[in-house]
């Protein structure tokens, strides 16, 4: 299982969190949810349809990996509730785990 870091600095309750989430979990959780969609998502959407599973930071931080490793493709723009534009994402063609 891999875990989330703290960094060398932060108290020993960050630690502790970052101990207690299960990272690979998580992404695994966002490709599925991905799959079962046919639209395109924002995080916000992802952190709604995964809430009480992982947390928004843990979302969010897994949206950044899934990103770099080039298994989300963006396809545009839309406004959130508050106004703010905010970017559309959808799983790659063939992405794996």
């Amino acid at each position: 299982m891999k875990v989330a870091n703290a960094r060398r600095t932060d108290p020993a309750t960050s630690h502790e969190a970052a101990a207690s989430v299960n990272t690979v979990a998580c992404r695994l959780a966002i490709i599925d949810a991905a799959r079962r969609t046919t639209i395109p998502w924002t995080a916000e959407d992802m952190e709604g349809w995964l809430r009480g599973r992982y947390t928004a930071s843990c979302v969010r931080g897994r949206i950044a990996d899934l990103k770099r490793d080039r298994l989300l493709v963006f396809t545009g723009h839309v406004h959130n509730d508050r106004n703010r534009k905010v970017r559309l994402w959808r799983l790659q063609e063939g992405a794996h785990r």
